[in-house]
């Protein structure tokens, strides 16, 4: 069974019958044979596994200095077919798009910006508005033009 939509705070698991029992955000409690992590780069199922903390010091990962943004999108490249991956880099930020195939590109927008500064930013008009004032005038070619 998968079960989405609600986190794991913590797991144990019993050596006798290879069981785990995990607890949920919610609180309740369910067993499992198979558990996958893929719950991010604070992984709560990676601190349960080599016991250490979930953030912080001993925590095993630390904040890069960027946050990134990420999408698809369908794009008439010029170079379309040519050039697989460009990167355009600026002061405290860079853009990357790379090649999907069949006019499909994956693109990602990297802020250098203080931890957590930006989840409670306000974007009325959602990401990609945001995103291209920021990028505007970087490039002939228009970023994040969605067709």
């Amino acid at each position: 069974m998968v079960k989405n939509g609600n986190g794991i705070t913590h797991y144990t698991s019993n050596p006798s019958d290879s069981a785990l029992t995990l607890t949920l955000d919610d609180g309740t409690t369910t067993e499992a044979d198979v558990l996958i992590g893929a719950d991010g780069i604070w992984s709560a199922v990676r601190a349960s596994m080599r016991d250490e903390p979930l953030r912080g010091e001993g925590s095993g990962v630390s904040y890069s200095g960027y946050t990134v943004f990420a999408g698809e999108l369908k794009y008439d490249s010029p170079d379309n077919g040519s050039v697989g991956y460009k990167v355009y880099i600026g002061p405290q930020q860079y853009f990357v798009i790379t090649d999907i195939g069949k006019g499909n590109y994956q693109w990602y927008a990297f802020l250098a910006r203080p931890p957590g500064s930006l989840v409670n930013e306000e974007r009325p008009d959602g990401n990609v508005p945001y995103l291209k004032d920021i990028f505007l005038g970087w490039s002939k070619v228009r970023l994040l033009q969605y067709h």
